[in-house]
């Protein structure tokens, strides 16, 4: 921590470290504390073994004198005193050396002792001003910066991440999906995704703990490391170190704070228990920011509902009432494949009224009420929600597969009454696309769907019905004008033809059935 040389203190910007083994004899001066360790001539001395000769000799060192500082029994640190030629201590500085011993070591212990309490009350403030941020922070991005200016995983880290789990990760629930919902990052463009699937790195299910942190200072060789993870930090992230710190509030595990360093990297015991101190913290304002953008989305998808209601109450055609369902599902939830069908129950048939292939519009055949998807809704009058291995869904529940392998598959009925009229259905080629709350989304569109369109065809029937009465009252009162029966029956034809488009013709047969 400080240093004598030539009649001068060498300044240090930060104190040396050296292991006990790299010391001078430190074996000898460690067992017997109580004296001071004097060594007149190095090169010959007899108590030193060849590595300390060694040291001695690289360092210049022909003679030396190692006080012991310690205080109420705990060693605090040494003096070492170094001659570069052979020294011969008088009894003057052998007692003065001695003397030091006590002295010295009180004095030591006392500032060691100050500092400490200078560095809790330095940490305490830091601690006290990053706490605040957190509790101010109103974004992800926010609290990630927060964590770098006052922690290690701003000190020479090449990529440090704010990572959440799609759920809680329980004892008895492992998160399907890691998201990354703040990042910094020196790696280049394209080496970091955006989620990750947690089964792809066996090891995570024991690498990451929701009470500690999980620190790796050599990632290549960490037994802890499975291969998958191996790859993607050695390989991918070019990382020779990394700390995991969790994200805990209450009794929910729902991240993690990721740092990678591509040079070798040691974590101190300080620096990681004021990580975890402010990771604990951080989880809270993760947990906030996450509650108040859940609230935002779904107000936001309140009033699109709301307005795709007020909408639809204005549609009296069923087939504009089914165009608008994309245009107002594509806003809540992957319309990448979607389709509305409808079911025909007086002809057993499906239509597809309306269906999207890869964000195109397309064209689908009607086809025989079957064995499908569409075809088990419509029986069930069930929602189905499959977040993956759509294709074991099917065989498990008896259900032909029809059209392109799907591995997510969400579908409503569109019920009226006690019966399914048709289905509102969207598929992805990726796995976990849709979730409860895209189930709960496209339940909402299809009961309002169904209303409008049963009210649309009730218009309809309302307004056909009225045409025909209007024109049996027109007929009615032509025929009532006419004066004899030929006038009659002529005028009643010419209506009725004129009113179907078609040639009318009345046989009437004489008396004697001819």
């Amino acid at each position: 921590v400080s240093q004598w040389q030539d009649g001068q203190i060498v300044p240090e910007e930060s104190p040396i470290e050296m292991s006990l083994d790299s010391m001078i004899s430190s074996r000898s001066w460690l067992q017997n504390p109580e004296q001071a360790f004097l060594v007149e001539n190095l090169p010959i001395d007899p108590r030193l073994d060849e590595r300390s000769r060694l040291v001695a000799k690289q360092a210049g060192i022909q003679a030396a004198a190692i006080i012991s500082l310690r205080s109420a029994g705990a060693w605090q640190g040494i003096l070492l005193f170094s001659w570069p030629e052979p020294h011969h201590f008088t009894e003057e500085e052998r007692f003065l050396f001695q003397q030091l011993l006590d002295a010295t070591a009180a004095v030591f212990a006392r500032n060691k002792a100050e500092q400490a309490q200078q560095r809790a009350l330095l940490e305490t403030e830091s601690l006290y001003t990053a706490s605040g941020a957190l509790n101010a922070a109103q974004s992800y991005a926010q609290i990630l910066d927060v964590l770098r200016q006052h922690t290690i995983v701003g000190q020479g880290a090449q990529n440090v991440s704010l990572n959440f789990f799609d759920r809680a990760w329980l004892p008895t629930q492992i998160p399907i999906w890691i998201d990354v919902l703040a990042r910094y990052s020196e790696l280049p463009e394209g080496t970091v995704q955006e989620r990750y699937r947690i089964t792809a790195f066996p090891a995570a299910t024991t690498l990451l703990k929701p009470d500690a942190p999980t620190v790796i200072e050599d990632v290549a060789n960490d037994p802890a490391v499975d291969e998958n993870a191996r790859k993607l930090y050695v390989h991918g992230f070019k990382a020779v170190s990394t700390i995991f710190v969790p994200l805990v509030v209450g009794n929910s595990w729902i991240g993690y704070v990721n740092a990678i360093y591509q040079q070798p990297t040691r974590f101190t015991e300080d620096g990681i228990r004021r990580l975890m101190a402010l990771g604990g913290q951080a989880a809270i304002a993760v947990q906030n920011v996450y509650a108040v953008a859940e609230t935002q989305a779904r107000a936001e998808e309140l009033t699109l509902l709301n307005e795709m209601s007020q909408a639809l109450a204005s549609m009296l055609d069923p087939n504009e009432i089914i165009k608008s369902i994309y245009t107002f599902a594509e806003k809540l939830l992957d319309t990448t494949n979607f389709y509305v069908a409808l079911h025909d129950l007086q002809r057993n048939v499906v239509s597809f009224p309306l269906a999207v292939e890869n964000g195109e519009l397309a064209n689908w055949k009607e086809r025989s009420f079957g064995a499908g998807m569409t075809e088990h809704l419509i029986k069930g009058k069930m929602p189905v929600l499959i977040e993956e291995n759509v294709d074991k869904w099917q065989e498990q529940n008896g259900v032909a597969s029809i059209g392109s392998g799907a591995q997510s598959w969400l579908g409503v009925p569109m019920i009226s009454g006690n019966q399914a009229i048709g289905v509102i259905a969207a598929q992805n080629s990726e796995s976990y696309v849709y979730n409860q709350n895209h189930l709960n989304l496209l339940s909402s569109i299809a009961s309002q769907v169904t209303i409008a369109i049963q009210n649309a065809r009730l218009f309809q029937q309302t307004r056909e019905r009225a045409r025909r009465e209007q024109i049996l009252r027109q007929i009615t009162t032509r025929v009532r004008g006419s004066a004899d029966v030929d006038t009659i029956m002529r005028t009643a034809v010419q209506e009725i033809g004129r009113t179907l488009g078609r040639k009318a013709v009345i046989y009437l047969d004489d008396d004697h059935g001819a």
